[in-house]
């Protein structure tokens, strides 16, 4: 691709939303990272998103780049949240009240720069999900490494700390939020409601509705088991709690209507929901 090969508006719109294959999605980058008529369209794509979000009148026009790694240095030590031991259809899990931290990513990362006031909807890594809900939604999950969180791709390593953050717009942007992991045995790792006691079965935690990339101000580890995982983001007009989810999920690998290699959307009604597939090295 060149210069004068102009990237048309529809695939920077698909680009924007990580809709385009992954081969595709690097051409563009090396394209955007030469042609600023290309990158002024992704920006005005962005700035049409975001003026959906109606953000507070305080944050325009910051740069706030600075603000997230100095917020992600100031955050407690991470929270190591115990594996689950025991079958996931066993309705058991825990949950603690978290605090919301509105921080507003302004940052697109690739290899050759950063363009600012830019914001990415979902991971690369992030599997399709079909369903028009889906395309309004969206979550990021993070590896913090020296300071500096890197969301994550085809990669994860074991023991790391994690952040997450979520998007939240449409027309009818949902109340609630369930974030958590599941490894190639079935196993469930909870980060958003969190797992922290045995007996109790926590629910859904509440979010902010028509934002853009809303972080979750608390730093979580998990001891992860090698191989391929799968992130699950599932937004809610209604609380759930973590036994009817580990139950639908349970059920679906007990009928194998779900496996590792092709994770699948879980069936919960009038829900809208993301999956990000990685793989966790030793």
């Amino acid at each position: 691709m060149t210069k004068e090969m102009h990237i048309s508006s529809k695939e920077i719109a698909l680009y924007h939303q990580s809709e385009v294959t992954r081969s595709r999605a690097q051409e563009i980058e090396m394209h955007l990272a030469g042609c600023s008529l290309c990158r002024q369209k992704l920006e005005r794509f962005c700035r049409i998103v975001n003026a959906l979000s109606e953000p507070d009148e305080e944050i325009v026009g910051l740069d706030l780049g600075a603000d997230v790694q100095r917020s992600v240095r100031a955050l407690p030590p991470a929270i190591s949240r115990s594996r689950r031991l025991w079958p996931l259809f066993a309705g058991v899990a825990a949950a603690s009240l978290l605090v919301l931290v509105t921080v507003i990513l302004f940052r697109y990362q690739e290899s050759s720069g950063t363009l600012e006031n830019c914001r990415d909807f979902r991971a690369k890594s992030a599997a399709p999900t079909g369903t028009e809900k889906d395309k309004w939604v969206g979550i990021q999950v993070y590896e913090v490494t020296q300071g500096e969180p890197v969301r994550i791709k085809d990669s994860l390593s074991g023991g790391s700390d994690l952040l997450v953050s979520y998007t939240n717009l449409g027309e009818n942007p949902y109340e609630y939020l369930m974030v958590f992991a599941v490894d190639s045995k079935g196993e469930v790792y909870w980060l958003f409601p969190a797992y922290l006691e045995e007996g109790s079965d926590p629910r859904s935690i509440e979010i902010f509705q028509g934002r853009p990339q809303v972080e979750l101000g608390e730093k979580i580890r998990h001891d992860f088991t090698p191989g391929p995982l799968v992130f699950y983001g599932v937004f809610t007009h209604q609380p759930l709690h973590v036994s009817t989810i580990e139950s639908l999920v349970g059920e679906m690998i007990r009928s194998n209507q779900w496996i590792i290699e092709a994770p699948a959307r879980l069936p919960v009604e009038n829900a809208a929901q993301q999956l990000i597939t990685t793989r966790v090295e030793p």
